[in-house]
């Protein structure tokens, strides 16, 4: 509890380097199941760092897409083993259910989409870019099994759930990279207004699928991850508000949203007490921007975060922008030159739309009173 997740990632990434995890000869040296478990762990490492990055929660990425030699985080089924667990462990590892795998295995197709979507962005025209970003969007959820679908979720399960924190996951991220391009647009008014159709259709089914989630109180399920999608929405819907454009309804529309997603959030932090770090921040942005005319007390979330790790002041470093944990020599062991774990893509924190909303310096008032 005394690291936060760039502390373990940073590890795990230097190991699996340092293991010749990213390159594509490692597999040819090893036998079949340990292969299959090296190419579940380099999958995972690699969608996290895509995932973290989009979302401004980190400011590099970790691996380097160009090199020609990295190995693909896409995965199938058949890098599962069949064998059955030892009884000796069965108590602490269960055994993976099919919905579980196809989990892993469609997010990391996500995640690569993303780091394609990355090396357009910097390297087309916007207009081919967005095109190329619809089709491959429409495509992934296309391909998706039967099961992921969202007509196909009708009942409460941990099963659904996984269903619904992925689709949840491609809309967030679909939304984040729409932002991007419209952010970019410049006087292209019509790639603006069609990013901005995309981006407004994304955020509804984001929406519409939180609801599902938090309705079937299933909200604690993988809270790490959701209430970053509803935070993320949030910001979207902030963001929106603040339009002067907006016509009356939508306006009110808006405002209803706000207050929703606010909601859960507090729902949430009687379980988590650090998002009630995160509600009190949006509750002051509200107020200062007079979004909704009345917010409900929330004394009924905790002040204490002792659930929150210690380093929680670099993290939430809510006036400024966040910073990145400091190097150590022997965190990272002896330098290597073959080890790609400090490649910068760029200034990557403008992608992130609660760290704009929540971290501005121009903010006349005193966030540090919210906390």
């Amino acid at each position: 509890m005394q690291r936060d997740y760039r502390y373990w990632l940073s590890n795990a990434t230097y190991i699996a380097t340092k293991m010749g995890l990213h390159r594509n000869v490692v597999g040819q040296r090893l036998d079949g199941s340990t292969r299959k478990l090296f190419r579940r762990i380099w999958c995972i490492l690699y969608s996290w760092d895509v995932l973290l990055a989009l979302n401004g929660m980190d400011t590099m990425r970790r691996f380097r897409d160009s090199d020609s030699e990295t190995c693909t985080a896409e995965i199938t089924e058949d890098d599962w083993e069949d064998d059955p667990i030892p009884e000796v462990f069965q108590e602490f590892l269960h055994p993976i259910k099919n919905v579980e795998k196809s989990y892993v295995i469609e997010g990391g197709k996500l995640s690569l989409l993303i780091a394609q979507f990355w090396q357009r962005f910097s390297s087309t025209p916007l207009d081919a870019c967005y095109t190329q970003l619809t089709v491959a969007m429409d495509s992934w959820r296309e391909s998706l099994p039967p099961s992921f679908r969202t007509p196909a979720i009708q009942e409460t399960s941990v099963v659904n759930t996984w269903n619904l924190i992925l689709m949840a996951r491609g809309y967030v991220c679909e939304c984040i990279m729409h932002r991007m391009i419209i952010r970019s647009a410049g006087t292209n008014e019509s790639l603006r207004l069609r990013a901005g159709q995309k981006l407004s259709s994304a955020l509804f089914e984001l929406n519409t699928i939180i609801d599902r989630i938090m309705n079937q109180n299933t909200g604690q399920f993988n809270s790490w991850v959701l209430h970053g999608f509803i935070s993320t929405a949030l910001a979207l819907h902030v963001e929106k508000a603040l339009n002067p454009a907006l016509t009356s309804l939508e306006r009110s529309m808006t405002n209803l949203r706000i207050q929703v997603n606010l909601e859960f959030l507090r729902d949430m932090a009687k379980t988590w007490s650090y998002i009630g770090v995160m509600v009190r921040v949006f509750e002051g942005v509200i107020r200062r921007y007079g979004l909704v005319t009345s917010l409900p007390e929330s004394e009924s979330i905790p002040n204490d975060i002792g659930a929150f790790p210690q380093q929680s002041p670099d993290v939430l470093n809510l006036l400024g922008t966040p910073t990145m944990p400091r190097p150590n020599p022997w965190m990272f062991g002896p330098a290597d030159k073959n080890i790609a774990l400090d490649l910068g893509m760029g200034d990557l924190n403008a992608n992130s739309v609660l760290e704009e909303l929540l971290y501005d310096n121009t903010l006349s008032w005193d966030i540090s009173k919210l906390i």
